[in-house]
């Protein structure tokens, strides 16, 4: 994997994501955003515990709780399409950050 590439995520759309129409169930894409967001922290070398910790093991000082959740759909996305999860940490200030995450069909 290309140090550019560590943002990236691949999946393969699946009969189980999709409704009886053969389109995706939008909550498959939220999932797979936070999927996207927990790889790329342990590519870059951050334990997943100091960004989720299990406080029955340890106290920790960070939390990071969803606070807003939103999607632009422009196009379906079907059984058996291919995309690469891309996502984009943004920093807004010292106590906000939002990660957008886009949806890239593979033709």
């Amino acid at each position: 994997m290309k140090p550019s590439d560590w943002l990236i995520l691949q999946k393969k759309v699946r009969f189980g994501d999709c409704d009886s129409a053969g389109v995706i169930h939008f909550h498959n894409l939220l999932k797979w955003s936070h999927e996207a967001w927990e790889e790329s922290i342990e590519i870059y070398g951050i334990p997943c515990h100091d960004i989720f910790p299990d406080f029955s093991i340890r106290k920790s000082q960070i939390i990071f709780p969803i606070v807003n959740c939103e999607a632009n759909f422009h196009a379906p996305i079907k059984i058996g399409d291919l995309l690469k999860v891309k996502i984009a940490p943004n920093k807004i200030n010292t106590h906000l950050f939002q990660v957008n995450s886009f949806f890239i069909k593979e033709c």
